[in-house]
């Protein structure tokens, strides 16, 4: 049992790992935390929080591990809110995996 939960996150740290090296014109998460907040209450977000929930949703079931249980949108984008305002260079990808991880850790 060990050794499955072992080879899960070592699965989830190398399709995080993977996910940062995308070109920014095909992917909403290879674009910019500033991107992020400047579009805020706007069209345009929508498409941004739908990566978002996407890339998540895919995060889980390629790994088969459900961080997701008792999340919503909502919470996502709310966190991504934060995380931005901090730091508003690195990429949205970037983002979303430190919101992946800090799901996992509620799970555990």
């Amino acid at each position: 049992m060990a050794i499955m939960k072992c080879i899960k996150l070592l699965l989830i740290v190398f399709v995080i790992g993977f996910s940062t090296n995308i070109n920014a014109s095909t992917v909403k998460g290879a674009a910019s935390c500033g991107n992020w907040n400047s579009f805020k209450g706007t069209p345009a977000r929508h498409e941004y929080e739908a990566w978002l929930a996407g890339y998540l949703s895919g995060v889980s079931v390629g790994t088969n591990t459900d961080f997701l249980v008792g999340a919503d949108v909502i919470s996502f984008a709310l966190w991504m809110d934060e995380y931005c305002k901090k730091h508003s260079s690195e990429y949205i990808s970037e983002g979303a995996n430190a919101l992946i991880k800090k799901l996992i850790e509620k799970m555990y």
